[in-house]
């Protein structure tokens, strides 16, 4: 039951990180995302090459960089003419001794010389506060966070928990944190964007301490939170629904035929309405009469019914939420 429920998280987990950043991955960068998760910690520290390895598997591949990026970047939300950076990254010629620095923290994690959720969090901002990559950042700072407490054994070997789910599902804090530390940098930065805001030129200094300082206490503790959701909530939830479908499919298999695809299908849609499948869905199962379909729902809503009431009471990133359209913290990686 447990390894089918972390199937399923493996899943929330993929889709949810590129959410964040409003993409909608293929089947092979999806497939690409889940491998990596599935190869987080492994021993080592974090080096250059580790970290290319890993973009490159993230991101397009007319996005895969060879090394740290030579250039300045910045982040910018869409908008025609806009001409407004939120956020001017490190120069690039503090970039490799700051990662190196990132590289250490979560080297005292992976070893446990520092409080491994303190390291994970740290690290994986720090990574993203640097941005040593054009693209990809986003969702590699948010893999590390899995990274560093993998090595650390607080979660076990394939185990993974839905944290980029977590943010998805609050976006205005994981917004906030990020913007707490952007924009009071980024003001004081003299620069100018040429007029296809392709080129950035940044006139004032851009000194270490400007990004190497920085408070991560809001951090750290958004990060547990993050994590005491996952196991407390997400992952119990899943755990209950697995038990509640298996309930009802053994109920509905003895006089119900429909393939499977169909009946699993069905099962969720009811789970998703509460109880009862929409009209608007209902054309799709226009084989099965009124009856029969009202006795499924009985039998839907009999076997879920713990599960829909904790659903409604902790609304957690599980299989009955419905699609949040939200705004990312960012926009997509210039």
């Amino acid at each position: 039951m447990l390894l089918r429920a972390i199937d399923y998280l493996y899943l929330a987990e993929t889709r949810s990180t590129f959410s964040i950043e409003r993409e909608i991955p293929d089947n092979e960068r999806a497939t690409k995302f889940r491998r990596l998760l599935e190869s987080a910690g492994e021993p080592g520290p974090l080096t250059e090459d580790q970290l290319c390895d890993w973009q490159n598997s993230i991101v397009s591949k007319y996005a895969t960089e060879m090394s740290f990026r030579t250039k300045q970047n910045w982040l910018s939300r869409s908008g025609r003419l806009r001409n407004i950076a939120d956020f001017i990254p490190p120069s690039p010629q503090h970039v490799q001794s700051m990662m190196e620095g990132v590289a250490k923290v979560a080297q005292l994690g992976a070893e446990k010389s520092l409080d491994p959720t303190i390291a994970a969090a740290c690290a994986a901002f720090g990574l993203v506060f640097v941005h040593p990559f054009y693209d990809g950042n986003g969702r590699l700072h948010r893999f590390l966070i899995h990274h560093v407490l993998r090595q650390a054994g607080v979660t076990p070997a394939g185990v993974v928990l839905p944290i980029s789910a977590r943010m998805l599902n609050n976006l205005d804090s994981y917004g906030k944190l990020l913007k707490g530390y952007s924009r009071p940098r980024t003001a004081l930065l003299e620069y100018a964007l040429d007029s296809d805001s392709q080129t950035i030129h940044v006139r004032s200094s851009q000194p270490t301490w400007l990004y190497a300082s920085f408070d991560a206490t809001e951090i750290c503790e958004y990060i547990l939170s993050c994590i005491e959701q996952c196991v407390e909530t997400d992952l119990a939830q899943e755990v209950r629904y697995l038990r509640a479908y298996d309930r009802t499919k053994n109920r509905l298999e003895t006089w119900l035929d429909l393939p499977q695809p169909k009946l699993d299908l069905l099962i969720r849609l009811i789970v998703q309405e509460h109880g009862e499948l929409s009209q608007r869905k209902r054309k799709l199962y226009d084989m099965m009469s009124e009856e029969d379909l009202a006795r499924v729902q009985t039998v839907v809503s009999d076997e879920f019914q713990d599960f829909i009431i904790a659903q409604g009471s902790t609304e957690p990133q599980g299989r009955s939420m419905k699609t949040r359209s939200q705004s990312a913290p960012y926009n997509k990686d210039l």
